[in-house]
């Protein structure tokens, strides 16, 4: 039961990072996303590249990195900022796009 959780958890993490970054994607030269599930890079990577190539976006594997987000890095301190109630998110995903995304 505990892998099925996992499995959930990283679909809808790959989904969530794919509504974030959606917009971006034709702009973009890369994107590094943290390592939160580790050992599940390839299985997010595929995720996001079915799901743009489903909106007929074109993903490059290469376009696609994972790393250590550490706590210098400006994404880690914006979403610092936005927990602690100093700045406003650029954007909320809702359930409802989760939902869309992943049924």
């Amino acid at each position: 039961m505990e892998k099925d959780k996992e499995t959930a958890a990283v679909i809808v993490f790959a989904a969530g990072v794919f509504l974030l970054i959606r917009d971006l994607l034709t702009r973009i030269d890369y994107v590094e996303i943290d390592e939160e599930f580790t050992g599940k890079e390839a299985t997010i990577k595929g995720i996001l590249m079915r799901l743009a190539k489903q909106r007929g976006i074109e993903l490059p594997k290469r376009i696609i990195g994972f790393g250590r987000i550490g706590k210098t890095a400006g994404a880690h301190k914006r979403a610092i900022a936005v927990t602690r109630g100093q700045s406003k998110p650029d954007r909320r995903v809702t359930e409802a796009e989760l939902f869309a995304l992943i049924k």
